[in-house]
């Protein structure tokens, strides 16, 4: 088979196409790769932000623990003290 001067250009733009569609695919592999590292730092960015939470509401749970303690060692002491009366 005789190669003429059009199919020597269409193999030339078929080519072109072939590197074109795996500079794509390779694109969009990035771009993927790119999509799951902005969803994963924004996981690990909202699990900073609600360990950070947890711990000042642990802080918040102890002070009124530690308040109930105290007010509850007040009131069991003021119950000896009326009893021992």
């Amino acid at each position: 088979m005789v190669k003429t001067r059009a199919m020597a250009e269409m193999e030339g733009k078929f080519e072109q196409l072939l590197a074109l569609k795996k500079e794509m695919k390779q694109w969009q592999e990035d771009i993927q790769v790119n999509i799951l590292k902005v969803i994963s730092g924004k996981v690990d960015a909202i699990s900073e932000k609600n360990e950070e939470r947890l711990g000042k509401v642990e802080v918040k749970f102890d002070t009124i623990d530690g308040k109930v303690d105290s007010k509850f060692d007040v009131v069991f002491k003021f119950t000896e003290f009326v009893i021992i009366l």
